[in-house]
This record gives C-alpha cells, sequence and structure tokens, in this order.
C-alpha cells in the first residue's frame, strides 16, 4: 500500500507516531479480547507428577529404573497392595510397614505415602495417617541413601544411553520433556529417576557475547550452591554431575509446582507472598544469599519426599556474601530488596543494559495484578504492564 492510500504527508511526516498508533491499536484490541479471561494462564515450568490412578510414580510400576533391585521389588509389591485397599486402609497398611524392621520396606511405604500426599486427587492421599507418614520420609535413613547418591542414585545417576539431537536429550526414540530453558541451560524430566530432573549447563549466545565464563566454572558454581541451598532446606537436592557428549549435566530433585515467575502473571496470593518471605528467612537466618534471584529461579511446589507446599531456590547461580555487619534480620531486609537482574539488552552506544528489580517490588505488582478482577481493572492493568515492562 503506497503512501497516498494513507495520507501522503502524514506517513511520510511521522512515520514513528504512524507506527506507534497502529502499536496501541492492536493492544487494545488485545486488551479487549483478553479482558474476560485472567492476565494470563501462568506457565508452569514444572507439570504436574505423572502418576497411576493411586497416586504412586507410574516410574515404579514398571519399565526401566535406577532404583536398587530390592526396593523397586518392595515398592511394587506394596503398591498393588494399596492399589486393592480400600482407601480408608491405605494409612494404617503403609504405617505397619513403615514400622517393617527391614529398611527396604520402611522406605517403600513412605515413598508411596510421599507420592499420595502429593496427588490430591485421591483420597488416600488426603488421609491425616499418610500425609504424616509422607511428612517423615526425609527423615529416613534408607530414603536419605537413596536421594543423597546411596543405596539408590549412587553408582548410576540414571543417564545411561542419553544423546543429544538438535538440542533435546533423547533415551532411545523418547525425547525427554523440557522442564525450562534459560541463559545458562536447560533443565528436563529424568527419564528413569521419579522425583529428578537433569540439568544441562549451555551458555546463550549472549552470555557468549558478553561473559567470559566458561560452562565448567557455571556448572562449578550451581553445585556449590545447589549444596548449600540445599543444607538449609532452601533448594532441592543435588544429586550428582556427570559430562555426557561433551556437555556438563547434574542430577537434581524435582519440585513439582510452579515458578515465582508464572504465578506473578496473575495467580500470585498472600499465602505464596507468605511461602517466598519464609524462604528468605531460611537463607537469612543461615547466612546464605545467592547471586540469582530471579522470579523464574524460585519455584513453589513439593517434592516426591516433602508434600509440603514451600518455596525453593531451584537455580541460585553463586554464592555471594552479605555486608558485613548484619544481623539475621537485617540480612532478610537485604535479600528482600536486593536488586536482581531480570532482564538485559546490548546498546551500541551503552554496551549491556541490565534492568533489575527487587523480590518486593515483584511480589508487590503480582499481588496488585492478581487483584484486578473486573474487566476494567484487567483493561487498565494490561496497559500498565505493557508501560512500565521495559
Amino acid at each position: 500500500m503506497g503512501p497516498s492510500h494513507l495520507g501522503g504527508g502524514f506517513a511520510r511526516g511521522y512515520p514513528y507516531l504512524m507506527i506507534r498508533t497502529g502499536r496501541l491499536v492492536l493492544s487494545a484490541l488485545l486488551a479487549l479480547a483478553f479482558a474476560s479471561a485472567s492476565w494470563a494462564a501462568p506457565i508452569s515450568m514444572v507439570p504436574e507428577m505423572s502418576l497411576a490412578p493411586i497416586g504412586v510414580p507410574a516410574i515404579i510400576l514398571g519399565g526401566p529404573t535406577s532404583l536398587p533391585p530390592p526396593l523397586s521389588a518392595a515398592l511394587k509389591a506394596q503398591t498393588l497392595t494399596v492399589a486393592s485397599l480400600p482407601p480408608a486402609l491405605v494409612a494404617p497398611f503403609l504405617i505397619e510397614r513403615a514400622a517393617a524392621a527391614t529398611p527396604v520396606e520402611r522406605a517403600a511405604a513412605k515413598i508411596i505415602a510421599a507420592s499420595l500426599a502429593n496427588n490430591p486427587g485421591t483420597s488416600a492421599g488426603k488421609d491425616p495417617g499418610v500425609q504424616q507418614l509422607a511428612l517423615s520420609a526425609k527423615e529416613d535413613p534408607a530414603l536419605a541413601g537413596w536421594f543423597d547418591g546411596g543405596q539408590g542414585g549412587g553408582e548410576s545417576l540414571g543417564l545411561d544411553g542419553l544423546t543429544l539431537k538438535r538440542g533435546a536429550w533423547r533415551l532411545g526414540e523418547k525425547t525427554l520433556d523440557r522442564l525450562g530453558q534459560g541463559e545458562f541451560g536447560f533443565v528436563d524430566v529424568h527419564p528413569t529417576i521419579e522425583g529428578a530432573v537433569i540439568k544441562t549447563v549451555e551458555h546463550s549466545a549472549e552470555i557468549h557475547l558478553m561473559s567470559t565464563q566458561s560452562p565448567k566454572t557455571t556448572a562449578a558454581g550451581e553445585k556449590a550452591s545447589a549444596e548449600l541451598l540445599s543444607s538449609i532446606d532452601a533448594g532441592p537436592r543435588w544429586l550428582g554431575g556427570a559430562i555426557i557428549g561433551g556437555r556438563i549435566v547434574s542430577v537434581r530433585e524435582r519440585v513439582y509446582g510452579d515458578t515465582l515467575e508464572g504465578l506473578l502473571r496473575g495467580k500470585f496470593t498472600a499465602d505464596d507472598e507468605a511461602l517466598i518471605l519464609d524462604l528468605l528467612r531460611r537463607m537469612s537466618g543461615a547466612g546464605v544469599a545467592t547471586n540469582d534471584l530471579r522470579s523464574s529461579n524460585i519455584m513453589i511446589g513439593r517434592t516426591l519426599l516433602d508434600p509440603r507446599r514451600r518455596a525453593y531456590v531451584v537455580d541460585g547461580g553463586s554464592k555471594v556474601e552479605y555486608p558485613e555487619g548484619l544481623d539475621a534480620q537485617a540480612r532478610f531486609t537485604h535479600l528482600l530488596n536486593m536488586p536482581v537482574v531480570i532482564r538485559g539488552r546490548f546498546d551500541m552506544n551503552v554496551g549491556f543494559v541490565e534492568y533489575v528489580k527487587s523480590l518486593r517490588a515483584m511480589m508487590d505488582e503480582g499481588l496488585e495484578r492478581a487483584s484486578r478482577v473486573t474487566r476494567w481493572q484487567k483493561f487498565k492493568g494490561f496497559f500498565k504492564d505493557i508501560r512500565f515492562t521495559p
């Protein structure tokens, strides 16, 4: 379409204004189209667990597994029994098995209890006895051995047979499910160990351009911070690392839930805020801080062995030090208001430009966004978010 169709002088004299107007009109149409819906459906980086009908991970019921044969056999036997019992009798059976003399029987009962408690769709999972048994799962030495590289994972991280094809890990003909990807790598569902993920270090083009940090240095920093966060119950467990096809990978405990980034898009609640604040208190109380507390690196959810809904730092970058002389409360305030790099861009005139925002500011925006209930509030909020998003 030539300029004459738009009014030649206007098109030639004010091209920027014309483009700007077009964008505003498009934005208005989009706002009207989605005004009756929420801000946006939160993107869950980690989908719900794939469970058998009774709530036990499907990997336990058959197929390849990295669990030791005795534990795998006990899990299968108890699973079959649980499947045949009325919901009211599941808790007594599991409690009886959890008191067994053999560590394998105890471990199997508690893993099944944790799986049931993590699945709100099962009647047995709501039973107080099952929930109490699930809460004690992490304290059982048999389970600690399984998740800390002992009897269940130690000799093999379940990575045998993995190949990388066009940027995706494959096991045989199956492509691993991708949970998330960032500037320093990507995360996939572990194909044979339920309750675990595989993190692959892979620097983005921006990191290669703006940093001299090597993948090896990144992996070392992530391992140190992951083990530190796990030791204070602020992050999932780091189970081991390896090099496959020239790529540095690690196996970590999986969190089933939502990223803070996804929740902040419209479903962030006061309960979620309390969980984030509790996470920061665990970190500040232990004197631990990391340099990458972006909302995409924080999750609210459960693990296979801990059915409590909690906040975790799933990828915190590297450890950093607090300013000297701060007590626990001052460290908490520092973490809450610490500038966090949320994105960046390259400017030819000034170089790399970083946009920062504190967790306090992110949560305030998330609570305000979730409070929009009327169409008019959502309509205004749409333009507000466009206006203040760098």
